[in-house]
């Protein structure tokens, strides 16, 4: 038999918060197009905040812009602490006739707190001794996205 030593794990894990669920618990959310696993604590949450790889791949590149793209995640995530500003990035979409993504006029705000919180779940899927530019190539290359929990403190990880 092939798949012998394969063990599914004992507990289902929530694909928002990555809390371990109780079989009682259990609900399924679609979040954009998405089907995915959720604890009754997510399940029809308005604090949960959900980054797609587009839009973490559009604030890594505004980050590289404003700190550089040679800088190491781990430099970038220090400098964000000492100098505690927010960014804000433009919303691209994909419109018909044209090729690249183009802005809609709507901005999108990331606090300082957001910022250290995706920089953390980052370093986890990437080292942090890789610079921006590879972090944006990442990013695409992968589908990275990112799951954030308001007023959680940002200590879920």
């Amino acid at each position: 038999m092939l798949f012998d030593d394969v063990q599914a794990p004992s507990k289902p894990y929530c694909d928002i918060c990555g809390a371990a669920i109780d079989n009682i618990d259990i609900h399924e959310v679609r979040i954009e197009e998405k089907e995915m696993t959720a604890c009754s604590i997510c399940y029809g949450d308005p604090t949960v905040r959900r980054i797609d790889s587009k839009t973490l791949f559009d604030l890594i590149k505004s980050v590289g812009k404003r700190y550089g793209y040679r800088k190491s995640i781990r430099e970038v995530q220090q400098q964000i602490e000492v100098d505690m500003k927010s960014i804000e990035i433009d919303v691209l979409e994909k419109m018909e006739g044209h090729l690249l993504r183009q802005p809609t006029g709507k901005k999108i705000e990331f606090s300082v707190k957001e910022l250290l919180y995706i920089f953390n779940k980052l370093r986890l899927q990437i080292a942090g001794h890789n610079n921006i530019a590879f972090a944006v190539a990442q990013i695409s290359e992968r589908g990275i996205e990112v799951v954030i929990r308001k007023d959680d403190d940002y200590v879920r990880v």
